[in-house]
């Protein structure tokens, strides 16, 4: 396969919605000299160029990165459709910490 046969998914590493996507296989030095910058906040995946991720790219706000079980899913639905290969040890730290309760308002 040709990297014109992949699409790079960017989103954001906290709430898992796709930012951008650019056809081929980038990383995050697609965003230059912000690079660093745009590395604090966001990931990226690299999946197959198919009809699925022809659907994420028309409409990419029906879908997210599952940051947690590290796929793309589509927003009404729990169905994977690609496994994010790419998670940063941060994220890692984060999910092994226990989920707080949410606070009671007096």
């Amino acid at each position: 396969m040709s990297s014109d046969d992949f699409v790079t998914f960017y989103y954001n590493k906290r709430l898992g919605t796709i930012k951008d996507y650019c056809t081929g296989q980038q990383n995050m030095s697609f965003y230059g000299e912000e690079q660093q910058d745009f590395e604090l906040i966001y990931d990226f995946v690299v999946v197959p160029l198919d009809d699925n991720s022809r659907s994420v790219m028309s409409i990419r706000y029906n879908y997210f990165v599952d940051v947690m079980a590290k796929e793309i899913r589509r927003k009404e639905e729990s169905v994977a459709i690609y496994p994010v290969q790419s998670i940063t040890a941060m994220q890692e730290i984060i999910a092994a910490e226990p989920i707080l309760e949410p606070m009671k308002i007096l």
